[in-house]
């Protein structure tokens, strides 16, 4: 049972790793428009989430969703 988890986990984090790859040269700017100055820092740094949250980082670059618009008191005003 833990040989199959591990091996799923594997499997995920290997999906991930090939989403990132063209996610972070293409994708990120589509989802966060501030993001197309970002250096190779940056894209170093955020590489881990990316495998981490591939799925849906995926599902937002598929409906080319921009960032989330806040709805605070203070916007509706």
């Amino acid at each position: 049972m833990v040989e199959i988890l591990v091996s799923l986990l594997g499997v995920y984090f290997l999906l991930g790793i090939i989403f990132a790859l063209p996610f972070l040269v293409k994708g990120v700017q589509v989802i966060d428009p501030a993001a197309v100055e970002g250096s190779r820092g940056f894209k170093f740094m955020v590489f881990p989430g990316v495998v981490l949250f591939w799925p849906y980082l995926l599902k937002r670059w598929l409906r080319k969703q921009g960032p989330p618009e806040e709805r605070s008191n203070h916007r509706r005003s």
